[in-house]
């Protein structure tokens, strides 16, 4: 068997180069590399916990809309019926009830964005040029 007259160091300085290079050319075609990933501006302020249905990468946002999680979350048969029946919503009935309220608000919300075109539904969402931004809750909670 023959061995191989090209050393590691020589396929490593061939690799780097072929790489280098073609860094170099997507920076050329207006491309961006891997490493300015940071540096992506994203126009939406969210945070992906805040986010009910759709779309969950600010990136990708092009139509969201925001929903009062809060009022829409009471207004669903079960958390009303842990306020009409006392019931502890630390107690085993308590978080299986608002588990459901949540499952049931995801559900039509969700309803409510494909109805209505929008790409997501948030807790909270804001955008850097201050536009403002779809409310949800009403047709959410006409919904529940």
């Amino acid at each position: 068997m023959k061995h191989s007259t090209i050393s590691t160091v020589g396929i490593a300085g061939v690799l780097v180069s072929l790489i280098l290079g073609a860094a170099s050319c997507a920076e050329a075609l207006g491309h961006v590399r891997p490493d300015d990933s940071a540096q992506v501006d994203t126009r939406w302020i969210v945070d992906p916990a805040d986010n009910v249905c759709g779309l969950s990468d600010a990136r990708m946002l092009s139509r969201p809309a925001r929903v009062d999680y809060p009022v829409v979350l009471a207004a669903t048969p079960e958390m009303k019926r842990i306020v009409d029946e006392g019931i502890d919503p630390n107690s085993s009935v308590g978080v299986m009830l608002r588990q459901q309220a949540v499952d049931r608000v995801l559900r039509v919300a969700e309803q409510v964005r494909v109805r209505e075109g929008y790409c997501s539904v948030w807790k909270r969402i804001r955008h850097r040029d201050g536009r403002v931004i779809p409310d949800v809750t009403e047709p959410v909670r006409q919904r529940l």
